[in-house]
């Protein structure tokens, strides 16, 4: 018959390796050093944003990206562009893009490579439709 102070042996030796166990998988869980898609600098490998195109706004209207990350425009109702600049009197508006937004075109999508402030709009509904993509370096 097993006496009490041999249970109490047994369950100090489950506790000598529990306890370091525990220990490793809590530190496990809060460490991201183990992603391979964190390049060291606490910045995680390219994304992707979506904004929504709908009623008579881009929402968000204004996102924040890092370069190598895709904006992705997904078409919600109405008959829209999202036309790269600062409106139709921009001498450069739609040099980066110029995309319709309808049920025939649902989608579009666009790596930003570069780091900078890229204004957009609505071509049918400028002024009241602009939005904005700030990229910063990676």
């Amino acid at each position: 018959m097993e006496n009490f102070n041999t249970r109490k042996s047994v369950w100090m030796a489950r506790g000598v390796w529990i306890a370091p166990v525990a220990a490793l998988v809590l530190w496990a869980g809060c460490s991201d050093n183990g992603n391979p898609t964190d390049p060291g600098n606490g910045n995680v490998g390219p994304k992707t944003v979506t904004i929504n195109v709908a009623d008579f706004s881009f929402s968000p209207s204004n996102a924040q990206i890092m370069e190598g990350d895709t904006v992705r425009w997904v078409w919600q109702s109405g008959s829209h562009t999202t036309t790269s600049g600062t409106g139709a009197a921009d001498p450069n508006a739609g040099d980066l893009w110029n995309q319709p937004m309808n049920a025939q075109n649902t989608s579009f999508t666009r790596v930003f490579d570069a780091e900078g402030s890229f204004p957009y709009f609505c071509a049918p509904h400028e002024p009241n439709m602009r939005a904005n993509i700030q990229v910063s370096a990676r």
